[in-house]
């Protein structure tokens, strides 16, 4: 599959690869483990071995929603791999990037996986609670992307939460500030709002705008 020509074309050009495939005996080698991919525990003695060897390493790469649309290999995988590599409070900084297909409509049509795109709420957030964590989410083509094009990818600095790679071109999400406008027709006199997030001052500043107006 993907994964598996993924890591033959990067061990071929000499990276040293630990590859970690979802099975559920849970085994353990020099470079290849196996990790039960509905159980949490097994993620966390994974991290443990590779904290036992030669260390925690720098990059990962999470490449289980390239296998099928399963929320274990997908959203949970990843989930519960992040709690791991949080709970072992390591100062090792760690890059991941996770590789989905098909899981955002960047040309219409190439939509085929919404299933995956679950693991792009891990992505953001977990680089703000785990110390040293970098993550972006690399969307492959549904249609097939060399494993060139996406070790090419992997060499680039991470810059957005979000890379779409599709026929040969490279996508990448971008965000710009917006004036927020309230239309004087869009409030009704004595019309009722619901204002959710109100604890905070932007929502405190928005009811007290809408009072006023």
């Amino acid at each position: 599959d993907r994964a598996e020509a993924l890591v033959a074309a990067l061990r071929q050009r000499g990276v040293d690869v630990v590859a970690v495939h979802p099975r559920a005996d849970g085994t353990y080698g020099e470079d290849e483990f196996t990790v039960h991919p509905g159980r949490r525990e097994g993620y966390d003695a994974l991290v443990a071995r590779l904290m036992e060897g030669a260390g925690l390493p720098s990059r990962i790469v999470f490449a289980w929603p390239l296998a099928g649309t399963d929320l274990d290999l997908g959203f949970y995988g990843l989930l519960w791999l992040t709690q791991a590599l949080a709970a072992a409070r390591t100062d090792t900084a760690v890059r991941l990037d996770v590789l989905t297909a098909g899981t955002v409509d960047v040309l219409g049509g190439d939509l085929t996986d919404p299933v995956n795109a679950t693991v792009a709420g891990v992505i953001r957030v977990a680089p703000l609670e785990i110390t040293g964590l970098t993550a972006t989410q690399i969307d492959l083509d549904p249609a097939g992307v060399g494993s060139d094009d996406v070790i090419a990818q992997l060499g680039r600095p991470i810059t957005a939460p979000l890379v779409a790679l599709r026929r040969g071109r490279r996508w990448v999400t971008e965000h710009e500030p917006a004036a927020a406008r309230v239309a004087e027709s869009m409030l009704r006199e004595q019309g009722r709002y619901l204002i959710t997030g109100g604890l905070g001052g932007i929502g405190i500043t928005l009811a007290e705008e809408l009072a006023a107006r």
